[in-house]
């Protein structure tokens, strides 16, 4: 029979300490004969004087042995010719099945294998062995499947070998194994043997011995058995393969018991392929674990190396394990549930025992602890054991929920005890209270009996009476004291999702919480422990998270904050949360919070909406006050809402804070107005701020530096962008943004005064005053300063004291010495400034182009200074500046900057205006007789219909009335005309062609880019602005100018239609010139309309108004004929016609006229020298122009062809 082996004796074998092994008997040394005998045989190549003293000690040891006299006479077997047999005996094995004829043992005697083996020599003996374990080598050599390729049977074993099955043999048979391995290594691979012992009887005792003899090998050994496993072999019964697995196991678990300090290392393997998960927990248990020295405060080994494989990250393990604790939970013994109860059970009643003998001395004289929350099996844990039970409950939720263990009745109660412990107050034990409070949640079926709800609702009690003293614990007691908050504010507002989401996210696991589960639970939360009032009383008094940012994680005040506005906790208990909210608002700090908007959003929802339509007094939240949003913006806010007299009250405020304010502000303001016709039937409803409120906050300065430093506004940025281009439209150009593009891109690094630095006493404000007054003598100065400001290496932020006196000096940029560079720079800068302080630089503008000084100081005190609600309220007044910002096409940019900007603030102005003046519905009375035709009757009040109505009306009068002040600085001016012709500008029905480099044609360009965007925005602009007229002389110029004039080609018909013949012939000619420019089958239904309409208007339009008519509209008929020659014969045929009423008229009135008028005999100057034009003049002119028109058309015509 085969001995075990000691790991001391491995241990010396494995050290070659042959003076260990001399001190041992030679039972304990009989499995390492065959490895010490060939040591002593074989020559070595170490010939140092200490081996030679190790082969005497060796013989002395091997001296007194007789079984090593077997053994040398197994080595001194012809192993060559073994070798060629085996190989021999190789081949035909896989050629044939395992049931042929053996080569090696062709010539075995009847009467057995065991017998022959015994009366057999050493070279028969290992013959025997070899012929009897080659099928099974030959099986695994040819197939790597393991045992697919085997027909086992119900024991698992491959064939019952006889050499393996007799015990009384086994220890010959293991040592002419161990001799066979070790001299034929290439025929006999020592990882297929192992793998062969496997299927035979014994073979793990067999192959220990091996091992032991061969100890650089066991690790590998183990490798492979383990990784060769098979769990679902379709092919073999499951009882074969669970003993087979049982036959792995104990091999292994022998193996560890002569060599334990590989047990960790084997049980990672079991666990990287995922097999043999019961080997996992047996060396846990027997060999790993008790190689540890357990402590009260030391988590044991198999509960953290359980919960490592069910909570770790690897998803494959974690199913591998909880499939295993599934299907073995009913398996008896259960070793695993056995340690885990001896666990719980061990802290139990330590700390039942410590809870006998200190609660006198201790629990009693605490104060916080009340009498009826004291109970005698309570268990109280220190500091040590709070480690260890956190994690035997984290371990007890990850088996419950992931592997599906149930828990037995004694289990459910030693786990309910461990959960209802009372930690002290550090961080270990606030740990321990947050897990055991989540998984309470979680796993709610533990309370099957009254005493242990009772032992809940006393721990749950204990817990809230702790609050405060959780809050001084340090940042993770103020943590799970909001996370107790954020839970009963759930249960509160039945959000019982939400519960179980906050108890998975505490525990760090999904766990299928029933939300039914829940009820009792919310009805201990909201009725026994944490009332409504209560609830809103805590939050307010709980102290906000200085500089709180998004780094900061865990359950926050803000959550529960948030939590209580959504559920209206506040309102219904009548708590003022306004001061929390702005506190926590003022110390914010970047990068911002992400629950922070969603805050802002839910408080101004509380201030502005009520919850119930049985809304009254007091029941909405207070808004904040114009003082404490403008301390935002100021150098330094007082927290405590008075003034600070210690510098530690107050601090500077941050961007962010700054950014979430005005983002309240906007939304305060939007809210208000959608719900203007809620708010106006409260007997106290919130009102909305004033305009200087806003006006005061500087926007884009904050929308600047937020671009720079984007992590102080992440996921506010959107929202607030929106608010703005809904309320602030005047912010939120398109030009501007644009413009500011690359001053952004520039400037996302702020850089000082680089060139400051060097000159800062030439270099001022007053400098650069100075500047612009004498820019038209030495533009020097002014343009070092303009040129430095406006470099991109500049601060935009640093320009903004340089806005006054760039103001200042605007008015010297209208003359017309001043250097057009000194004007572009000076434009330049004032883009820069209108960057980051918009509206105080168009207030300081208009003051100042308004009030010239060269035209005295009467004419200043004639004008009051204009406002910026001045401007919002009459846009108008910008235009109404100094003439000659109209011929200066630098000034004139940034006065139709200031004109869009202001239009776009007044219509928002109005309709907000409109929104919060809404009209209250009659409340409705008996009916009385009508007195309605008596002059004391009241006008019915005007509807919200017609106040929008008569607001749109106002709004489009102002644009119309804009649109035309600039059309009428497009004229030309008769300066104009004596320094250079105009392109596209017609004097007498003809185009005068002229300079194109002109400060008009800049002017027509500035202008026309406006009109555009103007009639992009809003069509019927456009379509009022060509309805009320303009000079005609201007069409050309905007048909080219306006991309969007194409359409007027829409209400043209409409246009055709009006009485006034003045506004028909303006039709025609806007026709004719958009045909040239837009040769499009629209355009060409509308041009043959309009060949319709003036083919009637020659025969009906009396004599005096067809001369004047036609004498403008023949340039269209020829326009109309070169841009659709379809239209050619009909406006031959109008112009025949009109000669020859022409020629009738003339032939009537005039005697001395010929029958026939030759246009080109006739002086044309004679005709325009006469004083007095007579009917017959007029006729006899138009006569002539028809006549010239039709040479041009013919001309036009035959010069296509």
């Amino acid at each position: 029979m085969l001995a075990n082996i000691a790991p001391e004796i491995l241990e010396a074998y494995a050290n070659l300490d042959i003076n260990t092994l001399l001190q041992n008997p030679a039972s304990s040394i009989r499995p390492l004969l065959p490895s010490l005998s060939r040591m002593l045989l074989c020559s070595s190549l170490d010939k140092t004087w200490r081996w030679e003293e190790n082969q005497k000690d060796l013989m002395q040891l091997l001296s007194g042995i007789e079984d090593v006299n077997d053994i040398v006479a197994l080595l001194s077997v012809d192993f060559h010719a073994l070798e060629i047999d085996a190989k021999t005996e190789q081949k035909t094995r896989q050629k044939i099945t395992t049931g042929g004829r053996s080569v090696i043992t062709s010539n075995l005697q009847k009467h057995g294998l065991i017998l022959e083996f015994e009366r057999s020599e050493p070279a028969r003996k290992l013959r025997l062995l070899i012929s009897d374990i080659m099928p099974l080598l030959v099986a695994f050599s040819n197939s790597g499947e393991g045992s697919k390729s085997l027909v086992l049977d119900d024991d698992g074993f491959a064939t019952k070998s006889e050499l393996f099955s007799c015990i009384a043999y086994l220890q010959v048979v293991s040592d002419v194994l161990c001799i066979a391995v070790a001299e034929l290594p290439t025929l006999l691979n020592i990882l297929d043997m192992a793998e062969a012992l496997m299927y035979v009887p014994n073979g793990g005792k067999v192959l220990c011995k091996l091992l032991a003899n061969n100890p650089a090998s066991i690790l590998p050994v183990c490798q492979c058995i383990i990784k060769n496993h098979t769990m679902n072999d379709i092919s073999q019964s499951k009882s074969s393969m669970k003993c087979i697995e049982e036959r792995r196991k104990s091999c292994i678990e022998m193996i560890c018991s002569m060599k334990p300090d590989i047990a960790s290392n084997i049980r990672a393997l079991t666990v990287q392929y995922c097999k043999l998960p019961s080997l996992a927990i047996s060396l846990t248990l027997n060999h790993i674990m008790g190689s540890h020295i357990m402590s009260d405060g030391r988590v044991s080994e198999l509960v953290t190396f359980v919960s490592g494989l069910l909570l770790g990250s690897n998803a494959k393990i974690r199913s591998w394990f909880a499939s295993y604790i599934k299907s073995s939970q009913d398996i008896h013994p259960n070793y695993l549930r056995k340690e885990l109860e001896k666990e719980l059970r061990t802290i139990v009643v330590s700390s039942q025992i410590m809870n006998e003998s200190t609660l006198d001395s201790s629990l009693r004289q605490d104060s916080m602890m009340e009498d009826d929350l004291i109970d005698t099996t309570m268990c109280i844990l220190n500091e040590e054991q709070c480690l260890r039970a956190t994690t035997l409950i984290r371990l007890c939720c990850a088996l419950k929920a992931i592997a599906g263990l149930k828990f037995s009745e004694v289990e459910s109660d030693l786990v309910l005890r461990l959960i209802t412990c009372f930690p002290p107050l550090t961080a270990a034990g606030i740990r321990f209270m947050s897990l055991s409070l989540s998984m309470l949640l979680a796993c709610s079926a533990l309370i099957v009996d009254q005493d242990k709800e009772k032992r809940s609702i006393n721990w749950i009690k204990w817990l809230a009476s702790r609050s405060s003293e959780l809050q001084n614990a340090g940042p993770e007691g103020g943590s799970f004291a909001e996370q107790l908050l954020l839970m009963a504010i759930h249960l509160h507002s039945d959000q019982r999702h939400a519960v179980a989401e906050l108890a998975c996210s505490t525990l760090g696991m999904r766990i299928k919480v029933p939300t039914s589960s829940l009820t009792r639970m919310r009805q201990i939360f909201t009725e026994e422990v944490f009332t409504t009032q209560v609830v809103a009383a805590h939050a307010v008094n709980v102290p906000v998270t200085k500089s709180l940012n998004a780094t900061m994680t865990g359950y926050l005040p803000l959550h529960c904050v948030y939590q209580l506005l959504k559920s209206r906790a506040f309102s219904k208990s009548r708590v003022s949360i306004k001061e929390w909210i702005y506190k926590q608002i003022c110390t914010t700090s970047s990068p911002l919070h992400p629950q922070l908007p969603s805050l802002i959003r839910q408080y101004v929802s509380t201030v502005v909406t009520p919850h119930t339509k049985g809304h009254d007094k007091g029941m909405l939240n207070n808004p904040l006050t114009e003082e404490e949003i403008m301390s935002i913006f100021s150098d330094k806010i007082t927290l405590d809402g008075s003034t600070a007299t210690s510098p530690d009250s107050t601090q500077e405020p941050s961007l962010t804070s700054q950014l979430l304010i005005l983002y309240y502000v906007l939304l305060y303001e939007d809210s208000v107005l959608n719900h203007m016709k809620t708010l106006v039937t409260l007997p106290s409803g919130p009102k909305r701020y004033p305009s200087s409120l806003i006006n005061n906050i500087p926007v884009k300065l904050l929308l600047h530096r937020a671009q720079l430093e984007p992590q102080s506004c992440d996921r506010l940025y959107p929202a607030l962008l929106g608010l703005l281009a809904t309320h602030l439209p005047h912010l939120c150009q398109v030009e501007d943004w644009i413009s500011e593009l690359d001053v952004t891109s520039s400037m996302s690094i702020e850089t000082g005064q680089p060139e400051l630095g060097k000159t800062k006493s030439s270099f001022s404000p007053d400098l650069l005053y100075k500047g612009l007054l004498h820019a038209d003598v030495n533009p020097a100065l002014a343009l070092m300063h303009l040129r430095t400001l406006t470099s991109t290496k500049f601060s935009t932020q640093l320009t903004i004291p340089y806005a006054e006196p760039l103001t200042k000096g605007l008015w010297k940029l209208l003359e017309e010495d001043v250097s057009r560079r000194v004007k572009q720079e000076a434009c330049k800068l004032w883009l820069k400034l209108n960057s980051v302080i918009p509206c105080k630089l168009w207030v300081l503008t208009c003051n100042e182009l308004r009030s010239n000084p060269s035209r005295g100081s009467e004419f200043k005190l004639k004008q009051q200074d204009i406002t910026l609600d001045n401007l919002v309220e009459d846009p108008l007044t910008i235009l109404s500046l100094d003439d000659r910002v109209f011929r200066g096409p630098e000034i004139l940019s940034i006065v139709l900057r200031m004109v869009s900007a202001c239009l776009a603030a007044s219509r928002v102005h109005y309709s907000a205006l409109v929104k919060s003046n809404p009209t209250i519905p009659p409340v409705t009375t008996p009916a009385i007789p009508s007195r309605s035709d008596t002059p004391t009757s009241f006008a019915p009040p005007v509807s919200d219909n017609e106040k929008e109505e008569l607001c749109y009306a106002l709004v489009s009068a102002q644009d119309s009335a804009a649109i035309q002040i600039l059309i009428e600085a497009c004229l030309p001016t008769a300066k104009d005309w004596e320094v250079a012709g105009t392109i596209g500008v017609t004097r007498k029905g003809e185009e005068i062609p002229g300079n194109l480099l002109t400060s008009l044609r800049e002017i027509h360009c500035l202008i026309c880019s406006t009109l555009h965007q103007m009639f992009i925005a809003n069509p019927k602009v456009a379509k009022l602005v060509h309805f009320q007229g303009y000079p005609s002389e201007l069409i050309p110029v905007f048909v080219g100018g306006v991309p969007s004039m194409h359409i007027c080609l829409d209400f043209i018909p409409e246009l055709l239609q009006q009485q006034n013949i003045g506004k028909q012939l303006f039709a025609i000619q806007l026709a004719s010139h958009l045909s040239t420019h837009y040769p499009l089958p629209k355009s060409l239904s509308i041009a043959r309309l309009c060949v319709n309409v003036l083919s009637t208007l020659v025969s009906v339009l009396p004599a005096h108004q067809r001369c004047e008519f036609f004498s403008l509209a023949l340039t269209s008929l020829r326009r109309f004929s070169s841009a659709f020659p379809p239209l050619l014969r009909n406006c031959i045929s109008i112009l025949l016609h009109l000669s020859r009423i022409s020629h009738c008229h003339l032939a009537s009135h005039d005697s001395s006229v010929p029958n026939e008028v030759d246009t080109d005999d006739r002086d044309e100057n004679n005709v325009e020298e006469n004083s007095e034009v007579r009917p017959s003049d007029e006729h006899a002119n138009l006569y002539r122009d028809v006549r010239k028109m039709f040479n041009h058309i013919v001309m036009d015509a035959l010069a296509k062809y």
